[in-house]
């Protein structure tokens, strides 16, 4: 193996309260980056796991195929995904709330209990019933959501999260694992059309619009879903992205200014496109 040295340099600090925080940073943050790349391979191994898992299911999916499951978790595996962290949750429900329980031992990377105190990375632990229901919501199988929390290494920007459902033998929703981490920057210069997942949420967009693919709106709506935030694409459900999609089409020609908003899920953010006219 292969170590490199690293030399900073910063300004003089000579208050000692200043310097003993600096340095606790900075071994938190060793700390965090040394779990991380140590439990890599254990990481890797659950995620061929739950890939072997879902590839076994023999139930429907109204979005997606079972093999655009798999072809999506092996994709996040060739270098498209960092992986960070690991946790496996069971659920249990209350009359208002979806709960989700992590399973003892099963935390890895920064969620690694025995090595990392103190951390809170992952937000969705409660989630109220009318948002998801396990016992009678029909499974998603796979979600992309982003944290609410920044990745701790790597570079300071919110986390995704990849939800993917466990099931029991009968084909019961009981639980989640959740890989934790960055998309790589080879992803945002990819074609949107060859990511699993994203290529069909596309390919349901041109297929309602019934756009001609080769006349001037389906070219058009192609160069925008192509162009189309990366992180969003990962997040808007195909309805949504039809909505904003064509709403955007609309706007060519025209010397109006226009707001797109979409709502987070689980109602932590809200992304906003504006449009507006270059006379403005």
């Amino acid at each position: 193996s292969y170590e490199s040295t690293i030399h900073f340099e910063i300004s003089q600090i000579t208050d000692a309260k200043r310097i003993k925080n600096l340095q606790k940073a900075i071994e938190e943050t060793l700390s965090i980056v040394s779990v991380a790349v140590n439990d890599w391979p254990a990481i890797l191994e659950k995620l061929a796991m739950v890939r072997g898992q879902i590839a076994a299911l023999s139930i429907s999916m109204k979005t997606y195929p079972i093999d655009e499951v798999v072809n999506f978790l092996q994709w996040i595996e060739d270098k498209n995904f960092i992986l960070l962290g690991f946790v496996e949750y069971d659920i249990s429900t209350t009359k208002d709330t979806t709960n989700f329980n992590a399973v003892k031992n099963s935390s890895l990377g920064i969620f690694n209990e025995q090595h990392i105190k103190n951390y809170q990375f992952d937000d969705l632990k409660q989630i109220s019933r009318n948002i998801f229901d396990p016992i009678n919501d029909k499974p998603f199988i796979i979600d992309v959501a982003k944290s609410d929390t920044k990745a701790p290494v790597h570079r300071p920007v919110h986390m995704d999260n990849i939800r993917v459902q466990k099931f029991d033998k009968k084909g019961k929703v009981v639980g989640e694992y959740r890989f934790f981490g960055l998309f790589t920057s080879v992803v945002y210069y990819q074609s949107a059309r060859l990511i699993p997942i994203l290529r069909k949420n596309i390919e349901y967009v041109v297929e309602r619009s019934d756009f001609n693919p080769n006349g001037h709106n389906g070219k058009e709506l192609i160069s925008v879903l192509e162009s189309y935030p990366r992180e969003e694409l990962f997040q808007i459900n195909r309805d949504e992205l039809f909505e904003i999609s064509m709403g955007i089409i609309a706007l060519s020609g025209c010397s109006t200014a226009r707001l797109f908003a979409r709502r987070d899920k689980f109602e932590r953010f809200v992304s906003v496109f504006c449009f507006i006219t270059k006379e403005s």
